[in-house]
């Protein structure tokens, strides 16, 4: 599914969030960039977008995008020539979130950004995001959750689920992969991810709300031992 978008992503992205997706990937960027590190992984990276918002931050010496689509990452490839940072190395790696093949305790930081949700097997990636971090490692993840308030959650659910789709059926032709999508922030709403980050080895769990909670931001922490 994620092949068959790839090439208008980027462009139904910007779109259908107003614009928010750029100062949502730069809060979580600043937020992931608040300590002394040194290296990042960002996983289900997708065309790159959250990568290079690490990369802007400056704060760090090299950064590793990770995602099993081959074309998004193709993109983001093509897009690093344009987006590359000086004094930040950048590299990309063809993998799942739930087996990267990456060596253990490889990054100070984590970040996933709307990839989680869409995951076969989320605590074994949750778990695999465990192992990769050092000890004292922070992950960071930014995904949609759906509003609390009556009002807005109505408002949203309609946006989301008939608006959108109809929308994305004109720019890419194909309605379905925002169906899917649409559905899948449905059923993540039902998701404890706070337990499932406990579950996974993390600890001093803090969420985040942006946009009326329409946007969430979870960070957890790696013990040091």
């Amino acid at each position: 599914m994620f092949s068959a978008i790839a090439r208008r992503y980027d462009l139904c992205n910007h779109l259908f969030s107003f614009g928010l997706d750029f100062y949502w990937r730069r809060k979580t960027a600043a937020i992931a960039c608040d300590g002394p590190i040194v290296s990042a992984l960002d996983l289900c990276c997708g065309t790159g977008d959250m990568t290079f918002a690490l990369a802007k931050t400056g704060r760090l010496q090299s950064i590793t995008g990770s995602d099993i689509c081959r074309p998004m990452l193709d993109i983001a490839v093509q897009k690093a020539k344009k987006y590359a940072v000086a004094n930040t190395a950048m590299q990309w790696h063809c993998a799942s979130a739930e087996n990267t093949g990456l060596p253990d305790a490889s990054f100070d930081r984590i970040t996933c950004a709307f990839g989680f949700r869409n995951v076969d097997d989320l605590p074994a990636a949750l778990k695999e995001s465990c192992r990769l971090l050092k000890p004292g490692g922070k992950l960071c993840i930014l995904e949609f959750f759906l509003p609390r308030q009556g009002l807005s959650r109505r408002l949203y659910l309609f946006y989301l689920c008939r608006i959108m789709p109809l929308v994305a059926g004109w720019i890419a032709g194909d309605p379905a992969p925002w169906r899917y999508l649409a559905a899948s922030i449905h059923r993540w709403e039902t998701m404890d991810l706070t337990a499932q980050l406990r579950q996974a080895g993390f600890h001093d769990i803090i969420i985040r709300s942006l946009t009326f909670g329409a946007v969430r931001i979870h960070t957890a922490q790696k013990g040091t031992s």
